[in-house]
């Protein structure tokens, strides 16, 4: 999985660097933290944001199937009302 979110990674930082390079968008593009930038990628790019949530669901999947059953009790008893013996 880690491989599978790297390519998406990578592939979507190349499409964003390929958007915000071009030469007029220079002069008013401020500076971006690495998240930010991440984020309004994915934001712009419904393909990326399904793919993230297609690896996040997968993830999640294979940390439940990894989860131990919820644990259950059971109790039963004979008489418990006072009726009889």
């Amino acid at each position: 999985m880690g491989r599978r979110r790297t390519l998406v990674s990578a592939l979507g930082f190349a499409a964003a660097w390929a958007l915000f390079s071009r030469p007029e968008a220079a002069e008013t593009v401020q500076p971006l933290m690495f998240q930010e930038f991440w984020r309004r990628v994915v934001e712009r790019n419904p393909g990326l944001r399904a793919a993230e949530y297609a690896l996040d669901a997968a993830e999640d999947r294979s940390e439940q199937a990894g989860a131990r059953p919820n644990p259950e009790i059971e109790w039963e008893a004979e008489g418990f009302g006072g009726e009889g013996e």
